[in-house]
């Protein structure tokens, strides 16, 4: 899945008054050498994905490394359900619009 595909998919999902999500492609590669040789050569690419939801004044927030479309939909109703654990503040102005 592309990061734009899931980020479409949590923002549908998701129920609440303002959405964000973040996700995070990670590449890393690793090279030991030994004796002037290449032993050992190790390639990894990993997901990072975020989801905030605002109820009101209350802000939730859920973090996975699962980039699927199930992931996406739990994601953002875990957001959801972690604003509604959070007490109102009063000074919440809002998410920054796109």
């Amino acid at each position: 899945m592309t990061l734009e595909g899931f980020a479409e998919a949590a923002l549908k999902s998701s129920s609440a008054d303002e959405s964000e999500v973040v996700a995070i492609r990670q590449d890393e590669s690793l090279t030991r050498f030994a004796n002037n040789h290449i032993h050992q050569n190790v390639s990894e690419r990993g997901w990072r994905v975020t989801v905030r939801a605002a109820l009101g004044g209350r802000v939730g927030i859920a973090v996975s490394n699962d980039a699927s479309v199930e992931s996406a939909a739990r994601l953002a109703v875990r957001a959801m359900e972690n604003a509604r654990l959070q007490p109102e503040n009063p000074d919440f102005a809002g998410f920054a619009h796109p």
